[in-house]
């Protein structure tokens, strides 16, 4: 039998080239207590949302975490073997396939339904806030300009940010 354990957040992801395209980032642990390998061949995210209905959601790629916060793509998404009473950790980038004109991070409440395999293994609420919802506004509509001070103020090239929203 599969069991998921996730972070208590989901971050809500601004990318350069993507400012329409719906993406979210999440921590999890696939835990198999059978006697055999479990394998899972896609994991998806549901995503009932305040101003653009249910977004369907597919694992774009796995990520890991460096030097505590820095994330780095580990692999583009596979097939994900969970051994035999063993486990498998990994960061999920989740991504919407369409862009959406005009696609936001509005504040409200957003339902979560995780499913692998097409079956569905966990659901949350998670709630954004004003706050929250305007500091990922302002990146999904950044210019240029405000990426590069992004880029000053971190010291590295980046092309992307995310906000975590906990619950």
């Amino acid at each position: 039998m599969l069991s998921i354990y996730h972070s208590r957040w989901v971050g809500l992801v601004a990318q350069v080239g993507t400012e329409d395209v719906p993406k979210v980032n999440m921590l999890f642990t696939f835990a198999n207590n059978s006697e055999k390998v479990d394998v899972l061949e896609s994991i998806s995210a549901v995503v009932s949302t305040p101003r653009h209905g249910k977004l369907e959601m597919q694992c774009e790629e796995f990520f890991e975490y460096q030097d505590g916060r820095k994330q780095v793509k580990s692999i583009d998404y596979h097939a994900l073997p969970v051994p035999a009473n063993g486990s498998a950790v990994t960061g999920i980038q989740f991504k919407h396939d369409d862009e959406i004109d005009d696609f936001e991070w509005s504040a409200g409440k957003y339902k979560f339904e995780i499913l692998a395999n097409g079956k569905a293994l966990s659901s949350f609420d998670v709630t954004i806030t004003d706050e929250k919802a305007n500091i990922i506004s302002s990146w999904m509509k950044g210019s240029a300009k405000k990426w590069l001070a992004l880029v000053k103020e971190h010291g590295i090239d980046v092309d992307a940010k995310s906000i975590r929203v906990y619950f």
